[in-house]
């Protein structure tokens, strides 16, 4: 009997401890339950609103990164601009004023390509755009003017985001601390449009002079800054890819371009191409007229780039007459029109036919991407047979085209006595590379400042053969860029090379005409050899070449160009 009454004992306390933890349980659910619903606390309120600021920073580059990626776009490294200030409530709402009518609005969430971001008092985030930051030229030397202070250290930045957190009323708080104001933002028009900074920022956020200050009795807002380190960091590997894509292939097929724009090519025309030749290293800052136009013999330095370079008229090396034309008397000779060279000839006296020979040279042609010449271009201003012969010889001290205009006969036997025959010879001018897309880009936002230019000499017209001696057999007078893929042909088969420096490094410090200050590693000797690697705190030069090929991902060999 004994035995089961403490058999019933022990089943009692078993029951009374599964009924007590039963309660625990269910106070414990009732208590989880009560926190869900209960507003969220200081501290994660803080935690969301990081994460809020955060996420936009990351969509703000990532954004920069993937438009400047883009063929089209002219202006890489561009930021959008916020959304206008009248948006709110509209079905323009998360989307950037493309006028920016101001730089201050809230984030543009819709054309980031990302959801509304909300700090943690569920206000939406703001964002400033620094001047300079939507046009060209943007590059190296582009810097963020928006003032911003955090941690006590002062800096000017590219771009701020900003959680202004709840509406603060400190009107009656007593004398704010320097930099501060004493607001109200409870009022009924706070969110109506146009919206109003000052009924969302406090402090040097409502003044343009941006400040994280973490708590504070005065402010509330919460503060993430886009560096201009952070900015350039994005967007050169961008650049240097571009480089590869468009700008290269266009330098090396300016001629085929030469050719689909205007029907003339040095190639089709008279029977060769070439790279034009280097600008000697100078200081790139510079703006002298010739700091981008080639030098004879020069092979490697800055990028011959100006379109004006070396815009010089004919000079007439030889003129002769035959028959009963003349050279002499009032209106014949030579003179420039502006766009054009004109030759005039008369007829003196008698019948019979006449002949003539111009012999024109233009010097410095293969310094510059210059426009070439078709015999239609020549025009005389009676009808007869003209022959035109134009040739870039093999040069060692000038590079100098030379233009044969002869004709015979014909109708000139016709002539009046003392009538006048014109023959116009037009310049050359610029070649239409400086219109290409694949490289405008490039010369507007001035990257050609901060890129090495290296041609083979069998590349330029100093070669009696361009190109010949340089393909995926190599060839000894080719450059050579290491750590390429085996994809890419033999080693020394490039016949251009373009390096892009990174931002200064360390002690660097430019502009400056010292190399070392732009380029690291073996690209600092900028010889015949160069090199690609991983961007690091000691190397961040970018490489692009031609010929230049890869694999992708089915196997297949691409040809970036050749």
């Amino acid at each position: 009997m004994k035995a089961r009454a403490s058999k019933r004992r022990q089943r009692g306390g078993a029951l009374l401890i599964i009924a007590a933890l039963l309660v625990l349980g269910i106070g414990w659910g009732a208590m989880t339950a009560l926190g869900k619903t209960a507003p969220p606390g200081q501290a994660e309120r803080e935690i969301k609103t990081a994460a809020a600021l955060q996420a936009a920073k990351q969509a703000l580059l990532g954004y920069v990164v993937q438009l400047a990626a883009r063929s089209d776009n002219p202006v890489p490294g561009q930021l959008p601009c916020p959304e206008a200030l009248t948006a709110i409530g509209g079905t323009s709402a998360g989307d950037e004023d493309t006028t920016c009518s101001s730089l201050v609005g809230r984030l543009p969430w819709r054309t980031l390509g990302i959801a509304p971001l909300y700090d943690g008092d569920a206000e939406p985030l703001w964002y400033v755009l620094s001047p300079g930051f939507r046009s060209a030229p943007l590059n190296f030397a582009s810097t963020g003017q928006l003032p911003y202070t955090s941690g006590g250290t002062a800096s000017n930045v590219v771009a701020i985001i900003i959680a202004p957190g709840a509406p603060l009323n400190t009107a009656s708080a007593g004398t704010p601390p320097a930099g501060c104001s004493a607001v109200n933002q409870h009022g009924s028009n706070r969110k109506q449009a146009p919206l109003n900074a000052a009924n969302f920022f406090e402090c040097g956020n409502a003044s343009g002079n941006y400040i994280h200050l973490g708590h504070s009795d005065w402010t509330n807002d919460r503060v993430i800054a886009v560096t201009t380190a952070e900015w350039i960091a994005a967007i050169t590997p961008v650049i240097g890819d571009r480089m590869q894509r468009e700008v290269a292939p266009a330098i090396r097929d300016w001629d085929a371009y030469e050719l689909a724009q205007t029907g003339k090519s040095w190639g089709s025309t008279h029977g060769l191409g070439y790279l034009p030749f280097a600008s000697d290293w100078e200081n790139p800052a510079g703006t002298g007229a010739t700091v981008f136009c080639g030098n004879q013999s020069t092979v490697r330095g800055l990028m011959p780039i100006e379109s004006t370079c070396y815009d010089n008229p004919w000079t007439v090396s030889g003129l002769t007459t035959g028959g009963l034309l003349s050279l002499l008397g009032f209106g014949t000779g030579c003179t420039d029109a502006g766009s054009y060279l004109r030759c005039r000839f008369a007829r003196i006296l008698g019948i019979g036919p006449g002949s003539a020979q111009i012999t024109l040279t233009a010097s410095n042609v293969a310094r510059a991407f210059r426009s070439t010449l078709r015999a239609s271009d020549i025009t005389l201003s009676h009808s007869g047979s003209v022959a035109m012969s134009a040739s870039l010889p093999n040069l060692t001290s000038d590079a100098t085209m030379t233009v044969n205009v002869s004709w015979t006969a014909g109708v000139l036997g016709l002539l009046a006595v003392g009538e006048l025959v014109s023959v116009d010879v037009p310049h050359l001018q610029a070649a239409r590379i400086h219109s290409d897309p694949r490289i405008t880009w490039f010369r507007n936002n001035g990257w050609h400042r901060y890129t090495w230019y290296a041609v083979s000499p069998d590349a330029t017209a100093s070669n009696a053969n361009p190109w010949e001696a340089c393909d995926f057999a190599g060839g000894p007078g080719c450059l050579i860029v290491n750590y390429l893929p085996a994809s890419t042909g033999v080693t020394n088969d490039k016949q251009l090379v373009l390096v892009l420096s990174g931002a200064p490094l360390g002690t660097q410090t430019t502009p400056s005409a010292d190399l070392t200050q732009y380029f690291e590693a073996q690209n600092a000797s900028l010889g015949v050899i160069y090199e690609i690697g991983i961007s690091s705190s000691t190397f961040n030069d970018r490489v692009a070449t031609c010929p230049f090929k890869y694999v992708d991902h089915s196997g297949a060999n691409v040809t970036i160009c050749n």
